[in-house]
């Protein structure tokens, strides 16, 4: 570590890490979640295309 680095930086450092983490975790749950609503959604119009 350099002797210049204020005390706490190593703390900051792996807290900007985690929330950095933490987002992209957010972010792929988000995009997983939209492929599933996707797909459900074309299960449900192919569903219903037999009753119009």
């Amino acid at each position: 570590m350099a002797p210049t680095a204020p005390i706490g930086s190593d703390a900051l450092h792996v807290f900007i890490t985690a929330i950095g983490i933490a987002g992209l975790a957010l972010a792929i749950m988000a995009i997983r979640e939209l492929h599933l609503q996707k797909k459900i959604a074309m299960q449900l119009k192919k569903e219903n295309e037999g009753f119009v």
